[in-house]
């Protein structure tokens, strides 16, 4: 008798019903826990069955409560033998228990010689992770001795030019696995990415709770696709709530950049001392969280109690001088506790680290990415973060700070906004007294922030009219030109004149 018919019957016998899924799958109860409800996933592969209950119990406990042992989910009661291309055998136990014959410094991989046609060949840790990625229509490969293995032990010629797919353990040995693999097949396969199971340690948890080959979890991207897989992932992000823009506080501003800030993009804010790029990237942030996007205020010349008073100041619509000065009148104190009692668990995140650098920003933002999905990050500003490498220029250094940036938001998907200072050519008055609008080249000490940058908004006060004038020089999702907005900096905020140009 087949395993999986084992399992099947021995649950009908316990009064289960059994729910067929297709292809040598179904769910059954779990004779372990007493939910009277269809929760272990039975699945067939080459050779053996595969369970996992979705409430949590552990396989031997299921095993256990069947009256069966472990030898029980094999066809064959003495385990199964892995036969690989070169001629090495890897004889397994039922108690997982290995032992190796044949040709024992074979260095062929599990499976390779049955790798046909175009689609992605999954590298996995362990043969039953092959066993159960066939079973479920895909190719997957693996070396012997599971995390131990080194790479460059092993021919991998097999995967020479086709998209691999690395499936880690969820486990530190498997991930430095993947981190290995990723790093030695980059130079073999046509595309390289690294993906972990939805649920469970490995792809036969994966597979065995009922998860598709297109349910991995991906943790790194792959740099080439071809153009099916290139289209389906466009459709993806077509119908993504993800994909959709963040809106800043102003509509002329989002009219003027595809309905506002783009995931995946570096949006750099530059202007002079006092001009208003933390009060517009603090506003922009706060907009969001209150739109339920997590957002990040990284801040490296004031601290949290400053970033409170500004925000209090400009969401509450309280007078800032008032709110530093403390003097503040009864209605004020109203206002901030209405806007407090109704934001108090928006999800904003703030840090103010004064030696903070962009490495320590993305390790922030990736932890924040998957606690709370984070949205946006406000990092300000580029030129005041820590060098990562004292050694080099400061145009290097905030060179490297430009292209980091850049990379989190495509990373993460994400909207980074990164102010910066402009140089002082902005300032100098020209024959006819008056001074020029800011470039892009007046972004100080880096022309990598030019570079990297998907939109550039440019700012300059006019502080006898109270206008700020934003700049648009660069825009990948829409035209460039120019918008005005209102300058309200007695309450740390921008208003929207809706008059753009």
């Amino acid at each position: 008798m087949k395993a999986y018919e084992r399992v099947i019957d021995a649950a009908r016998a316990n009064g289960s019903p059994v729910v067929e899924r297709g292809s040598g799958q179904a769910m059954v109860r779990c004779p372990a826990h007493d939910d009277g409800r269809p929760s272990l996933s039975v699945k067939a592969i080459d050779g053996q069955v595969l369970i996992y209950c979705l409430a949590g119990c552990d396989t031997a406990a299921v095993v256990e409560a069947f009256g069966f042992t472990m030898a029980d989910l094999f066809d064959d009661a003495r385990g199964y033998t892995y036969e690989y291309p070169g001629g090495r055998k890897v004889h397994r136990t039922p108690n997982k228990e290995f032992r190796q014959s044949g040709n024992t410094d074979d260095s062929s991989l599990f499976h390779s010689d049955r790798l046909s046609g175009n689609g992605p060949v999954y590298v996995v840790e362990g043969e039953k992770d092959v066993l159960a990625i066939e079973a479920a229509g895909g190719q997957a490969v693996t070396t012997p001795c599971g995390a131990n293995a080194k790479p460059e032990r092993f021919n991998w010629e097999p995967l020479r030019g086709r998209a691999v797919r690395i499936v880690v353990d969820r486990d530190e040995p498997g991930r430095r696995r993947g981190a290995m693999l990723l790093e030695h097949l980059s130079g073999i396969a046509l595309s390289v990415s690294m993906w972990e199971p939805r649920i469970g340690k490995d792809a036969a948890d994966h597979i065995a709770a009922g998860y598709d080959l297109d349910d991995f979890r991906c943790l790194s991207e792959p740099d080439v696709l071809p153009f099916s897989e290139m289209i389906e992932q466009w459709q993806e992000w077509r119908d993504s709530e993800q994909a959709k823009p963040i809106p800043t506080p102003w509509w002329s501003l989002n009219r003027r950049i595809a309905g506002g800030l783009h995931p995946g993009r570096l949006v750099v804010v530059g202007a002079r001392t006092g001009e208003g790029k933390s009060v517009m990237g603090a506003n922009i942030a706060v907009h969001a969280a209150e739109m339920g996007i997590a957002s990040l205020i990284v801040s490296v010349e004031m601290p949290r109690v400053e970033i409170a008073s500004r925000l209090l100041s400009s969401q509450a619509q309280v007078s800032y001088e008032r709110m530093t000065t403390r003097t503040l009148f009864n209605e004020d104190d109203v206002k901030i506790a209405q806007y407090v009692a109704d934001h108090i668990n928006m999800p904003l995140f703030v840090c103010d680290r004064p030696t903070i650098s962009i490495e320590e920003v993305a390790r922030k933002a990736r932890l924040l990415k998957q606690t709370s999905d984070l949205g946006l990050v406000f990092i300000d500003y580029a030129q005041l973060l820590r060098a990562s490498d004292t050694r080099v220029s400061r145009q290097e250094q905030v060179s490297h700070i430009a292209r980091s940036a850049k990379l989190l938001a495509m990373e993460l998907n994400i909207v980074v906004i990164l102010a910066a200072q402009l140089n002082r050519e902005p300032e100098k008055q020209g024959k006819d007294g008056k001074t020029r609008a800011p470039r892009m080249s007046d972004l100080r000490e880096s022309g990598e922030l030019e570079q990297s940058a998907d939109v550039i908004l440019l700012l300059q006060r006019d502080q006898y009219l109270g206008d700020v004038y934003v700049s648009i020089p660069k825009n990948r999702t829409g035209r460039t030109g120019q918008v005005v907005l209102q300058e309200r900096y007695d309450q740390a905020a921008l208003k929207d004149s809706v008059s753009a140009r």
